[in-house]
């Protein structure tokens, strides 16, 4: 609120009658002064929760000489302001006014002050959480609100109960037989090899492929809490993951667990289930020529993916990122190749990322609900594990879902 002008409609002088415009800027007498405190204490008794007014006097050169003039400022409010008391004032005719009464909420109509109507208290209450929003941000300070954060690990719900290990027979191995083992798995560790399937079962096809009079088992809770062992529970764990990879058509990176979809065509295209749509295509490698690498390419989104434990804790951890091959199935390699991924992944924000991660679950979960490894004996939740924490912004809103896009390469 400017103090010191004065409607054209009640000039005095005919420069004020003279005037452009319709507020003329007639001043303050030069020894005018009001004390922001006094202006405050006379303020806070009329309000429930009374924001910090600012007050400022300040001087400027108008028609060739100085004349003073004072600012107002109230900050938008947190909180809809409501009247304390009621208010009175005497009008120039000498009669009592009572503009507003205890509770009441005003809205501004150009001038005036008036009662706000019920659209406008609503209009309010729009304004007071935007304002909310903006503090929140403003200020670098988290709200003490409760915030659910996803993270990028999806935990096991269900493990084999038994772990069997034996001696692997030397007769039995020969290229045809070990493509009829594709699907099963085990690794060799201690001059034996160790699988989550039971090597006592005459059907299991494991089953010739190990001396069977060497075979012992041990429960799996006993590997994962020993910790010369619990890593070669990760290699069995990541090792079937592999093998779900195979099924579901990914190609991976030979020299990491790395997974993404071949691209003989041009582009390949993926329908799979967001969260906000029944179906959604999801762009999931692309042909292009890459001005850095100076030569044709395919942009594929990739996904990094392996087992980890936290404590006695199993989780699948997916961190969806980049990959390029040279003609959609053959990866490119070299010094330039791992800045041309960083720079096109420098704008990839939370959202994009949730968003890509949920994409590669849905993959490896086939769109259920667990994704499931070692024939069922595995089950994983396609839910990310989430932790709530009271450090989230006052009055955020969930932004619109972006689906996530290939970038295009310069």
């Amino acid at each position: 609120m400017l103090i010191g002008f004065r409607d054209k409609a009640n000039a005095i002088s005919q420069w004020e009658k003279d005037y452009s415009r319709r507020y003329v800027p007639v001043g303050l007498p030069l020894e005018f002064h009001m004390d922001q405190a006094n202006l405050q204490s006379k303020f806070d008794p009329y309000c429930i929760h009374p924001p910090a007014i600012g007050y400022r006097e300040f001087v400027r050169q108008v028609e060739g000489g100085p004349r003073k003039f004072a600012a107002i400022f109230v900050p938008p409010s947190s909180e809809i302001l409501k009247a304390a008391k009621s208010g009175k004032y005497p009008g120039v005719d000498g009669r009592a006014h009572k503009p507003f009464d205890v509770a009441s909420i005003l809205f501004r109509h150009g001038t005036q002050s008036k009662i706000a109507t019920k659209n406008e208290i609503d209009f309010i209450a729009r304004r007071v959480k935007d304002t909310q929003y903006k503090l929140s941000v403003l200020n670098g300070q988290p709200d003490r609100v409760e915030e659910t954060i996803y993270s990028n690990l999806f935990e096991v719900k269900e493990m084999p109960r038994f772990i069997y290990t034996a001696r692997r027979s030397a007769t039995f191995w020969n290229p045809d037989q070990e493509r009829a083992l594709r699907d099963h798995v085990a690794v060799y560790w201690n001059s034996r090899d160790v699988t989550f399937e039971n090597l006592s079962d005459v059907r299991n096809p494991l089953w010739q492929s190990v001396l069977t009079e060497t075979i012992t088992f041990e429960e799996t809770n006993s590997w994962v809490t020993d910790d010369a062992k619990r890593y070669i529970v990760e290699r069995l764990l990541n090792a079937e993951l592999i093998v779900l990879a195979r099924q579901i058509e990914l190609m991976k990176d030979p020299g990491r667990l790395r997974f993404y979809f071949p691209c003989p065509e041009d582009s390949r295209t993926v329908v799979w289930s967001p969260r906000f749509k029944d179906k959604s295509q999801l762009v999931v490698a692309k042909k292009t020529y890459s001005a850095k690498l100076r030569r044709n390419v395919c942009i594929h989104i990739a996904v990094n993916a392996q087992f980890v434990m936290i404590q006695d804790r199993v989780f699948l951890r997916l961190s969806p990122t980049l990959t390029l091959t040279a003609d959609g199935i053959h990866l490119l390699s070299g010094d330039q190749v791992g800045p041309q991924i960083t720079s096109l992944l420098h704008n990839r924000y939370n959202q994009t990322y949730l968003n890509n991660l949920l994409f590669w679950i849905s993959q490896f979960s086939k769109n259920q609900s667990l994704v499931s490894l070692s024939h069922g004996a595995i089950k994983v939740h396609s839910t990310p594990a989430t932790s709530v924490i009271p450090a989230g912004i006052l009055a955020d809103r969930p932004a619109a879902e972006d689906t996530p896009r290939l970038v295009q390469m310069s």
